[in-house]
């Protein structure tokens, strides 16, 4: 938990054990895709990113998000301007998966871009 705290306050965040959480982000969710993969019991959510001008970019969230412990799997195509997440959260529609897709929108917005559900 320690080495994650320390990853999440070098891009500005703070990590803490139980969910305190400081206003409401932006979510769209009415646009939201989370859905169940075709490999089991795992969420896959897609992440519209806008302010991506480089592989850098794209490299840099991908990082982050695979660093989190709520993600199995993840893509960043800088040229369709979306991540593609696969969640370690069980089902789509349980709390887990909706908290976790809280969580990466705003990790994503947390690094300088423009984050939401696609």
């Amino acid at each position: 938990m320690l080495q994650l705290s320390r990853r999440f306050g070098r891009v500005g965040f703070t990590a803490a054990p139980a969910p305190a959480r400081i206003g409401k982000p932006f979510v769209d969710r009415r646009r939201s895709t989370v859905a169940k993969s075709s490999g089991g019991s795992a969420a896959e959510v897609k992440i519209a990113i806008e302010g991506m001008m480089c592989d850098g970019c794209s490299s840099r969230i991908e990082t982050v998000l695979k660093g989190m412990e709520a993600v199995k799997g993840v893509n960043v195509s800088l040229e369709g301007k979306v991540a593609t997440v696969e969640l370690a959260a069980g089902p789509a529609d349980s709390a887990e998966a909706k908290a976790a897709v809280t969580v990466l929108v705003d990790a994503i917005n947390g690094l300088g871009f423009e984050a939401k559900l696609s």
